[in-house]
């Protein structure tokens, strides 16, 4: 098996050293319902760089813009 086949993808050691998380964050993320995708070989998870910058856009957020600010009452 050629290592050029495992060249793109991280795991979750490698994914949490570049995005500055602890890898049990990033296994976290993953066990979530909606969770961050991999690949499982043997024990170790792998993920490539479009699926985790995929699952991250899929969790972008926008401010509501009717939301107004509620006046603190003193």
């Amino acid at each position: 098996m050629s290592s050029d086949l495992l060249d793109e993808n991280f795991t979750f050691e490698q994914l949490g050293k570049k995005i500055h998380r602890h890898p049990r964050t990033i296994l976290r993320w993953s066990n979530e319902p909606d969770g961050l995708p991999f690949t499982k070989l043997g024990k170790t998870r792998l993920t490539t760089p479009e699926w985790f910058n995929a699952w991250l856009a899929s969790r972008m957020r926008q401010p509501n813009p009717d939301r107004r600010r509620r006046k603190r009452e003193r």
